[in-house]
């Protein structure tokens, strides 16, 4: 198995054997992805009207989903595994919700 970008095993959000994120752009190499990703949610960032807070679950989704619908597939969606960046849990699941 390749280097587990997120600590999980083979995340299902990544490419089978790669810690590449599943993508809209078919890009599989991870640089490249960076560099698309951060033009095309600079550019997605540009076009929001931030609003006041309170902020709850299904705002934050319009906002993920706004910023990344163009590069991933998942965007705006709750994650369904842990998230760990260098040994740090950087985000955990929420637990199911019927």
């Amino acid at each position: 198995m390749t280097v587990d970008k997120y600590g999980v095993g083979q995340d299902p959000y990544c490419y089978p054997g790669t810690s590449v994120l599943r993508n809209h752009l078919g890009l599989r190499v991870q640089s490249t992805l960076d560099d698309a990703e951060r033009e095309l949610s600079s550019i997605a960032a540009s076009e929001v009207v931030f609003h006041p807070p309170p902020y709850d679950l299904s705002s934050l989704q319009a906002l993920h989903r706004h910023l990344f619908k163009d590069i991933y597939p998942f965007a705006g969606e709750v994650r369904e595994v842990d998230i760990f960046k260098g040994g740090n849990t950087i985000l955990q699941r929420l637990p199911y919700r019927a």
